[in-house]
């Protein structure tokens, strides 16, 4: 505990007159993961000519796919193919085949498509666009050869290219006009797919062929747009931003030309400074405590790779001594820090800081506890050190601020009345 030798400043009146009154903050803006973009581009022919009955037969099919899509702007697709079937017994005939689809201007993942022209029975429409990035076809895919039997002959050619991108983005979140930058965990898998070359008798046979093997895609071949690469667990842990611009969060994977893969799954987490003052005692010298305490919803499984001379402090409720455990020295040597009990206080207040924040008020907090300084009534104390770890954690209230040197009671009303709510169990989470 502290304790003074003069009654609790009216300063506090008069310094609050120009502090402007925290209200409520607005909920912060929601974390928005979502495609920006889906584009498609593949075209190819397949030309069959066969001997069956003493009659020479051809089948040619050659076809074109153009999709093109964007998050909030919609988009279209088309799909057109020509079929030249026939033999010299029985003629020649041409199907001529084609689908126009029209997509409102919906935000992902509500793509509504209508069909404008259409000469299918039953078209295709593609409404949930594949996660996938294919670069096949240069040179073209070429499934070509020439199959024998008893009964006829068949010669077979296909070609074909195809290109296609889908575009994953992250938005941030958060108040508006923040920049506290909060740690995300971004995970994602990806799969190769194989671009066959099929002998031609699989075909005529009615088998399927056997499946080229592709090895797995590892996690850290996978990046996550320019953020980096995913690490052998298959995360990408990295601070953003609030309100950051779009952040492209496409998997991708250097040298792989045809893959589809998982959704990404980017998750925000939280950290927190909190302040805690304690009430006087029937003493008339004593004016109470303050203390404070850092904490996070960042899982244990990331913070293993802290330290553990930060990670020690974090849920800990921690506040400065006179190293003696006397409370009536104006002057004295080193204090101490000393582990506190939340239960004890009469109001507490709590703040969103971002993680880099955090980490800089553990260090304070560690630094601190590894050197303290001199514990000194009226010049540094335990409210002093409370608002210097609120100021490492980019807290900054408003001792601060050119304010007289403050008592608990002090902190207690500049909190109650600048940040307004139940003293105890205050539901608000306040931006500082």
């Amino acid at each position: 505990m502290k304790t003074y030798f003069i009654i609790i400043c009216l300063a506090i009146g008069c310094g609050l007159t120009h502090a402007a009154t925290q209200t409520k903050l607005d909920p912060d803006k929601p974390t928005r993961f979502y495609m920006e973009s889906y584009t498609d581009n593949e075209a190819g022919t397949a030309d069959s000519t066969f001997n069956y009955d003493g009659c020479n037969s051809v089948d040619n099919n050659s076809g074109a796919t153009i999709v093109n899509w964007q998050d909030g702007a919609g988009g279209y697709s088309s799909w057109t193919n020509r079929e030249i079937f026939g033999s010299d017994c029985s003629g020649m005939e041409t199907n001529d085949g084609y689908t126009d689809v029209y997509y409102e201007s919906n935000t992902w993942p509500d793509v509504v498509a209508d069909i404008m022209d259409t000469s299918q029975d039953d078209p295709e429409v593609l409404t949930d666009f594949p996660l996938e990035h294919c670069e096949i076809g240069m040179p073209a895919v070429d499934n070509s050869g020439t199959f024998s039997s008893s009964t006829f002959t068949a010669t077979e050619k296909d070609k074909g290219n195809r290109h296609a991108e889908t575009h994953m983005k992250l938005q941030t979140g958060g108040k508006a006009g923040s920049t506290r930058k909060n740690l995300f965990c971004i995970s994602a898998t990806a799969t190769p797919v194989p671009c066959e070359v099929w002998p031609i008798e699989f075909f005529y046979l009615g088998e399927e062929p056997p499946m080229t093997y592709l090895p797995p895609i590892l996690p850290q071949s996978i990046a996550i747009g320019s953020l980096g690469n995913l690490n052998s667990h298959g995360n990408k842990w990295i601070a953003l931003p609030d309100n950051s611009p779009p952040i492209d969060v496409t998997p991708t994977v250097s040298g792989v030309d045809y893959y589809t893969f998982t959704e990404p799954t980017p998750t925000k987490y939280l950290s927190y400074f909190e302040i805690f003052v304690e009430p006087s005692s029937s003493n008339p010298f004593e004016t109470g405590h303050a203390f404070w305490r850092l904490s996070t919803d960042v899982p244990e499984d990331a913070l293993q790779h802290l330290s553990p001379s930060l990670t020690v402090f974090l849920g800990e409720c921690k506040g400065f001594y006179p190293a003696d455990g006397t409370s009536q020295a104006l002057l004295g040597p080193p204090g101490k820090l000393q582990t506190d009990d939340p239960a004890s206080a009469y109001i507490t207040r709590k703040f969103y800081i971002g993680f880099p924040d955090l980490i800089n008020g553990l260090e304070f907090t560690r630094g601190v506890s590894q050197s303290p300084p001199g514990y000194t009534l009226l010049v540094y104390d335990c409210v002093d050190c409370a608002l210097d770890a609120g100021a490492h954690s980019n807290v900054k209230l408003g001792g601060q601020a050119g304010f007289p040197t403050w008592t608990p009671t002090d902190l207690a009303w500049y909190l109650a009345l600048v940040y307004p709510g139940p003293w105890l169990n205050n539901p608000t989470i306040f931006e500082p």
